[in-house]
Formats: structure tokens, sequence, C-alpha cells
């Protein structure tokens, strides 16, 4: 294959993933990849888990095609090549979990540095408070 018809054909397949990523069926406008984090909240897996369960039958018949290739009575090219975008924009969604996940896992490490330095403050806020009371501090019992 030319550069020039190498280059149509990435233009035409990124075209038809975007088109198919963008769909509904997917997320919503608020969050793109809702549908695999209900899924995962349902079946107890990982958004990615489903993610990869929902790709595996285009890669199983793109494996298949291979296959049958290899044994020459292999269907149309054209039949495959659905499958081939379908499974571009799989990873596509997939490596979108993988962000959203990093991205939460940052937001939650905020959240727990933030309760941490609130803690701290309240302990040491609680320390003042007992070095400067006029009545003495009675040791626990042992």
């Amino acid at each position: 294959m030319q550069q020039q018809q190498f280059e149509k054909l990435v233009e035409e397949t990124l075209a038809k993933c975007r088109e198919q990523a963008l769909r509904g069926d997917h997320g919503d406008n608020d969050d793109r990849l809702a549908s695999f984090k209900r899924s995962a909240d349902l079946t107890g897996c990982t958004a990615l888990q489903v993610a990869l369960l929902g790709a595996g039958p285009h890669f199983d018949a793109i494996a298949s095609y291979v296959r049958e290739l290899s044994r020459g009575d292999a269907q149309e090219p054209d039949a495959i090549a659905g499958r081939l975008d379908e499974l571009i924009t799989a990873c596509l969604l997939m490596k979108g979990l993988l962000i959203d996940s990093r991205d939460d896992d940052r937001s939650r490490l905020r959240v727990a540095e933030q309760r941490l330095a609130a803690a701290r403050t309240s302990a040491i806020q609680r320390q003042a408070e007992v070095v400067a009371s006029p009545e003495p501090v009675l040791k626990a019992e042992r």
C-alpha cells in the first residue's frame, strides 16, 4: 500500500472510530464512559474489565477470520473491516477508562491528604488546649 493510500485509510478509519466512540450508547454528555461504569457496578468488575469483555467478540471475529484465511475459506475482507474499526474504538474507550481511573486515583489521594492535614491540625489544636488548660491533666490509669 502506498503512503497516500495508507493516509486515506487512516483518516477514514479514524473518522469511523470517532463516530462510534461518540455515539450515545457508551455514555452521556456528562460522562462518555458511563455505561462501562454502570456495568462495572452491576457486575462487581472494573469498568476496564467490562470494556475488555466488550472488545472480546471483535477480537475473536478477527482471529477467526485469520484462521479461515489461512485455510482458504475466509469471508470477504470488508466483512472483517468493521470488526477492526470496532476493536480500535474499544481500545480508545479503554484508554479513556485508564485516564479516568488515574484522575480518580489522584482525586482520592488529594481528598485523603486534605483529611490527614485536617486531622493533624485538629490534634495540634487539642494539644494546645491541653497545655493551655489551667486544670491538671490526669494520666490514664494502667
